[in-house]
């Protein structure tokens, strides 16, 4: 059982977006643009909202155009159409997160308790994943 911090729940829900047309979630912290081309004149264009603008990133958060610039090969590949139409989710709003965080966390307790034999209880707030699976490996 993966556990977390109410705050990093917060945070991790908080950089998902959804694209209303296929559907698909994303991870605003792993993106990278399927444009090639543009991550030159992104970077260039970072800090003037009117270029900015004329590339079409108009409202791209500045942490979202860092994530861009760094092209992490293991980010999804997005075009902009699909990058410009992402939404957050309803129920992603911290205040909703905070209350399933806290049913969540009342439940807990009574799967421990049910699994205790066969449980693992993973901390992943500051874990990699690569830490993550070698905590399970343990």
């Amino acid at each position: 059982m993966f556990d977390q911090t109410e705050a990093a729940s917060i945070y991790n829900l908080g950089n998902r977006r959804v694209d209303p047309v296929s559907g698909a979630e994303y991870n605003l912290s792993l993106v990278r643009l399927q444009d090639r081309h543009l991550i030159k004149p992104l970077s260039e264009a970072q800090d003037d909202p009117d270029k900015l603008t004329m590339l079409g990133f108009k409202n791209v958060t500045p942490a979202v155009l860092q994530t861009l610039i760094l092209n992490h090969p293991d980010a999804n590949r997005l075009n902009s159409d699909i990058l410009a139409r992402l939404k957050k989710s309803q129920e992603d709003v911290p205040q909703i997160v905070k209350a399933r965080y806290s049913n969540w966390k009342g439940a807990s307790g009574l799967l421990e308790d049910l699994f205790v034999d066969r449980l693992q209880v993973v901390n992943v707030t500051d874990s990699s994943v690569t830490d993550t699976f070698n905590q399970i490996a343990k």
